[in-house]
């Protein structure tokens, strides 16, 4: 797989092993609606500053939305990575399809962290995702994280959109409810993470 797409496979490598170096985004604006959401941009763009010369890693990132049957998505950074630059990807096609389960795969063009592990074949999201690896060993801890209870919200879609990405509202203590829709009811974190 790192041979189809080798500095999106290269990024997450080193993203795995904890030593992928990013600077802090530009300070956000103070543009919140409460006094708390101002404070916790500012916390956690302090955070990051003090921070900047740790490499970013996605050990201690969260699982954020588990689609029974068909995906689950995790890499939200937390605390002091969430406001780092993220990574851009290729964006051109080499052919990889989601033709499988256990597939890892990233946004074409970049622009987040977060990652998908597929549960089954998934070829819609050929033409928003790139497929750049594969679980090897793990199956079955994918499938208890799947059986996991997650957020459902009445009139909400059980199956977003493909291409539905997270806004930055959602970090910062937005009230949108598509921040929470299929997310699990148990907080599930990448304790450790690395390549086999």
């Amino acid at each position: 797989y790192g041979k189809a797409y080798p500095s999106a496979a290269a990024v997450f490598a080193s993203l795995s092993a904890g030593s992928f170096q990013t600077p802090c985004e530009k300070e956000p604006a103070d543009d919140s609606l409460t006094q708390r959401g101002g404070a916790t941009k500012r916390s956690v763009y302090r955070a990051c500053t003090e921070s900047s010369e740790t490499p970013v890693t996605y050990e201690r990132s969260l699982v954020y939305r588990v689609i029974k049957g068909s995906r689950i998505d995790m890499g939200q950074l937390q605390g002091k990575f969430s406001r780092r630059t993220p990574p851009t990807w290729e964006a051109q096609d080499a052919g990889l399809s989601h033709d499988q389960a256990g597939l890892v795969s990233v946004r074409k063009g970049g622009g987040a962290f977060d990652f998908s592990i597929t549960l089954s074949p998934q070829p819609q999201l050929d033409k928003s995702s790139l497929v750049i690896g594969k679980v090897l060993e793990g199956a079955d801890f994918l499938r208890e994280i799947e059986g996991l209870p997650v957020v459902l919200y009445p009139g909400q879609d059980a199956n977003p959109d493909p291409d539905a990405t997270r806004s930055k509202a959602c970090f910062y203590g937005g009230t949108d409810s598509f921040c929470s829709q299929l997310k699990p009811l148990k907080k599930v974190t990448v304790v450790k993470s690395a390549l086999l």
